[in-house]
């Protein structure tokens, strides 16, 4: 049984795989990703051939999982795919070495499970990565929102000082009105440029001007 030979030949099938993911180039791999993901994947990998019923669900939770720490880690989402590949691999390889068999039913049970860990390790990094990105925007929405908070203020401020005619229009509060109004000018330039970058669609620039 397919289960078996896994199980026996748990700790080569590992190393194999550490072999394999340590030589791709960047980021190198380290012990502490294959000492979680890859074990806990061929662990469960043993007990859903073992099951009557196929793939336990507990894979699919450790798989993506898997995908939100490779992110966090800094591996990208083909590196993802390449440890679970590893795996596959390496047990079809020591499988053809020591001449195992493998059923046709098991090797089906092998590429869902695969399929299922691999999908689901992809999802998680995409989730985690669109998080990643939405708490990024939100913090620059924010800064936005404070400067051009602060630069509306100042220019409010001396246009008040300067309506109510207790300075001159040629003074330190006009200046200081000028140097507001062409901070506001930049922000909103700043951010029509970041959308447009965005959206690859083109904002006619100037349009803040008058």
């Amino acid at each position: 049984m397919l289960y078996e030979f896994l199980s026996a030949n748990r700790d080569a099938i590992i190393a194999r795989t550490r072999a394999k993911v340590a030589a791709r180039s960047a980021p190198r791999a380290t012990e502490e990703e294959l000492k979680s993901g890859i074990p806990l994947f061929l662990d469960q990998l043993i007990a859903a051939l073992a099951a009557s019923d196929g793939p336990i669900d507990s894979m699919a939770d450790s798989a993506g999982e898997h995908g939100r720490e490779r992110l966090a880690a800094g591996f990208t989402v083909a590196q993802v795919v390449h440890d679970y590949g590893g795996v596959f691999e390496s047990i079809l390889e020591l499988a053809r070495e020591v001449n195992a068999p493998i059923s046709p039913s098991e090797h089906q049970t092998l590429h869902h499970c695969l399929d299922e860990a691999i999908a689901e390790a992809v999802t998680g990094y995409s989730r985690g990565r669109e998080k990643a990105l939405a708490a990024l925007e939100t913090e620059r929405l924010g800064a936005l929102s404070h400067e051009l908070r602060n630069a509306l203020g100042a220019a409010m401020l001396s246009f008040q000082s300067l309506r109510s005619g207790s300075v001159g229009a040629s003074g330190s509060t006009a200046a200081l009105l000028g140097r507001s109004l062409a901070r506001l000018s930049t922000l909103v330039e700043s951010s029509m440029a970041h959308v447009r970058l965005e959206s690859g669609k083109r904002v006619p620039t100037g349009a803040c001007r008058s």
